[in-house]
């Protein structure tokens, strides 16, 4: 998040599809959809409808909002 701040993009779409992995191999499936929504901040649309779908299944509308 710190690399997504400080405008290094490059960086953060990094750090953030290794936080996806790293959280499905843990399975947090929240922590996964928070890292998803990160990453499609990026510019990764897919990523952001994944982690947007993963909220919404889970009935979490407010961070859906959040995230639009």
């Amino acid at each position: 998040m710190l690399a997504e701040a400080e405008g290094r993009t490059d960086e953060a779409v990094g750090l953030y599809r290794e936080a996806v992995e790293r959280w499905d191999e843990y399975g947090s499936v929240v922590e996964r959809a928070y890292a998803l929504l990160g990453l499609g901040r990026c510019g990764d649309a897919k990523a952001l409808r994944d982690g947007e779908a993963i909220f919404a299944s889970l009935g979490a509308s407010p961070v859906v909002a959040r995230a639009a």
